[in-house]
Parts: C-alpha cells; structure tokens; sequence
C-alpha cells in the first residue's frame, strides 16, 4: 500500500474507532468540519464520491479509494494547462447542473466554488467558506510563466528565485521519527479490534495468536504484512491493545494533532 494511503487510512481507521465520531459522525463533522480531513470528508464524501464514514477502507470500491487519496493527499506539484483548467471548471459546472436536476433544487454556489478549487487542487491558505483550517497543506497557487519573455533560463532563475522566498514561511517536512509510516498503530489498532472479537468468541489469546500465524502460513504476504498482529508473547498483545487504546483516546481529545501526525505533513504555524 502506498505510503500515503498508510497514513490516511491510519486517521480513517481510529476515527471509525472513536464513540463519538462513530455514533453520530455527522453531528461531530459539523463541528469539526473546519478543523479536520476526516471530519471535512464525512460531510463531503457523497458529492465527491469518496469514502462513506463509517467505511471500512478494505470495503471501499477502488474507485472510492482513488478518489478519496486525490482529495486528501494531493500530489505535491502539478502542472495543470489553462486549456485543462477550463475543462475542469466546465466538468464541475455540468456535474452540479446534473445533481441539481436529479435532486429537484438548485446547487449551492459554495458548493460549485468548492468543487472547483478542488478540481484544480486548490486550497485556502486562510481557511475560507468551506475550506479546513488546519489542512496540513494549504497552500497553492497558480503560477502563470511567461517563457516568450523571459526565455527558458529566465523563467527557470525567476521560478527559483519566488520558490526560495515563499519556503522561507513554511516548516521542514519531519523527518527520522517523525516521518516513520504509522503501521504500527495500525497494527495495534487491529489487535484492538481482534481482542474485542476473540472475547466475544470465548478465545485465549494464546489461541488467536496461534490462528493467526496459521492464517498467515496458508495466506502468505510476498512482502510481509505489517499490520497482521502476529505477536510472539500474550504480553505484546496486551501491551498493543493498551496502546491502541490510548490512541483512540488520543484522536477523540485532539482529532487535528492525531492527523498532523499520523500524516506526516506540518504547515507553518
């Protein structure tokens, strides 16, 4: 799995794990809808047909999953072409026409704004209507380059000359630690929700962790699984489930800080 996709489904799969969130995730989302990706995307998901909350990732079309990544996690640079830019606006302004249609009222025009800042992969640095405050990536522009005037090496030392200046406002990508793709809570997560099943079923742990490497000696994973909680010890079972645990609770008291993290993206504060 892509690293990003790790990291948004890291903030996905403890939100599905939050009380809260999990019984009433649109009243939450409402309040948090400026604060947090996943609470901007439990109100969003239907208009751009992502990820439906509470959906488990594995569930989700290909098709949902795709989506769901170009609207969290865009790419870091894109190029797009003014001809492009039209078609894109043009595609928004048609879909919005069709649901108005379909549903029998008209479409917002924060909505269309909305999708069309999207469709260009356009974010409010200063969190406007509709937009997330603490989006981890605020920040884009369009950039017009003039290489009939300036001329190739112009243009390249013109580009270089903006980029150095306008970095001077942002922080370091974290890196060592900080930067480490979150399988582990992930796999404390799964030991967590495997837990409540094996007491459910009446099992030891001794049992499941013995059913586990069985399931993974007759499904075997070329690359490894880092999230099969294929522990060596009842102990390290124990001390994943505590951890899981304390990340829910993490993600329910300080949903923005859990994403920051677990994303690996810091924006200038």
């Amino acid at each position: 799995m892509p690293e990003g996709s790790v990291r948004f489904v890291c903030c996905w799969e403890y939100a599905r794990n939050v009380a809260p969130i999990r019984d009433d995730a649109y009243g939450w989302a409402s309040s948090k809808g400026d604060e947090t990706i996943v609470g901007w995307l439990i109100r969003h998901a239907v208009l751009f047909k992502a990820i439906d909350f509470p959906q488990p990732w594995l569930d989700a079309t290909d098709g949902q999953r795709q989506r769901t990544l170009e609207l969290v996690l865009p790419p870091p640079l894109q190029v797009i072409p003014p001809s492009e830019i039209l078609e894109r606006i043009d595609g928004v302004i048609e879909g919005a026409e069709r649901d108005a249609r379909a549903a029998g009222r008209p479409v917002p025009l924060s909505v269309i704004r909305d999708s069309i800042a999207w469709s260009l992969g356009l974010m409010d640095p200063t969190g406007g209507p509709g937009m997330i405050r603490n989006w981890p990536f605020p920040a884009s522009y369009l950039v017009q380059i003039n290489f009939s005037m300036l001329g190739r090496d112009g243009a390249a030392r013109e580009l270089r000359s903006w980029v150095r200046k306008e970095a001077q406002g942002w922080l370091p990508v974290p890196t060592a630690k900080a930067a480490a793709i979150p399988y582990d809570p992930l796999k404390w997560l799964s030991t967590l929700r495997l837990d409540a099943a094996r007491r459910a079923a009446g099992l030891t742990v001794s049992r499941t962790l013995d059913e586990l490497r069985a399931f993974a000696t007759r499904f075997p994973v070329p690359t490894g699984s880092p999230v099969l909680p294929d522990y060596s010890s009842v102990g390290a079972w124990s001390t994943a489930t505590a951890k899981a645990k304390r990340q829910v609770l993490e993600f329910e008291a300080d949903p923005v800080g859990f994403e920051r993290r677990a994303l690996g993206f810091w924006r200038f504060p």
